[in-house]
């Protein structure tokens, strides 16, 4: 497993830095992203729920108000 961070000045980047990440990491290791884990936020869903749908992403979000998770 590998773990990602990007620091963002607002929320609304999320799907477009996501789009970046998503291609350099297909090219560089040459395999597929099967999922993300993300928190329960709402720049999580619409646009980038839908981006994932569409490529294949399993989406997992976690339980609100457990940041233990």
């Amino acid at each position: 497993r590998k773990v990602w961070a990007f620091a963002l000045k607002s929320k609304d980047q999320v799907l477009d830095v996501f789009k970046e990440f998503h291609v350099s990491v297909e090219r560089e290791t040459g395999r597929k992203l099967k999922s993300v884990r993300a928190d329960n936020g709402g720049e999580y869903r619409g646009p980038f729920e839908n981006y994932c749908r569409f490529h294949g992403i399993r989406l997992e979000k976690t339980v609100p108000k457990t940041p233990q998770q």
